[in-house]
């Protein structure tokens, strides 16, 4: 069966053994027991074609919710994230849409962004306070001559993350009541942002996929 034991002698890190197990039920690839369903069984011995269309189908099924509102294909990664609001806790959400993007991804399922951005897009659009500061000023001379450069210590600003920027423009215009409860809403979203953007830990990305590498495993075993 497919337990605690098993992910760890593939090498699934302790810290992910419980939420990938969470994610294989999820998907349908074992059972309540942690026995492997058909699914798992018809995907490690499948031919690489037969595997896309099977998984594609554990992914369409299991997120049927998800694929009812939206198309990873023409929506954003920021979009999505957006819909992921509906589902707890707050600080996986944008684990889930890296989960969910890097499934798709897998499965040959078209998706517009590519899981994982660590950095939006520098084509991404900024409030005006989050414009790149100038590494240095003009300032004129005493006699009005010409003016010379001097240095601020100021270092360019990386492009605002998308989730980020839309906490701050979802705040209302300064001078506005903002109620008690809605304050404590914005103050709970931006520390599960912050926590996801700025871990304590590295976090896993669609490369290390805990999932995709047991039915790696699992096609190993069989070939």
């Amino acid at each position: 069966s497919v337990n605690s034991e098993y992910l760890k002698n593939t090498s699934i890190p302790d810290g992910t053994i419980t939420r990938t197990l969470f994610s294989l039920r999820f998907l349908g690839l074992i059972d309540e027991a942690g026995e492997p369903t058909e699914a798992l069984r018809s995907i490690a011995s499948s031919t690489d074609e037969e595997y896309v269309e099977i998984l594609s189908g554990l992914i369409r099924h299991a997120y049927r919710e998800v694929f009812g509102k939206i198309d990873p294909k023409v929506d954003s990664q920021s979009k999505i994230v957006n819909f992921f609001r509906h589902y707890i806790p707050a600080s996986q959400r944008e684990r889930m849409v890296i989960f969910f993007l890097g499934m798709c991804r897998e499965a040959r399922i078209a998706t517009q962004d590519v899981p994982r951005q660590r950095k939006s897009r520098a084509t991404i659009a900024r409030p005006s306070i989050f414009k790149t500061p100038q590494s240095c000023s003009c300032r004129k001379s005493k006699n009005g001559g010409p003016s010379r450069r001097v240095k601020t210590g100021l270092r360019p600003v990386e492009p605002i993350h998308p989730v980020l920027e839309s906490l701050i423009r979802s705040l209302p215009p300064a001078g506005e009541p903002f109620p008690l409860l809605s304050r404590q809403q914005w103050l709970n979203a931006v520390e599960a942002t912050i926590e996801f953007l700025y871990p304590e830990t590295p976090t896993p990305t669609e490369q290390d996929n805990p999932v995709l590498s047991v039915l790696k495993n699992e096609k190993e075993l069989v070939s």
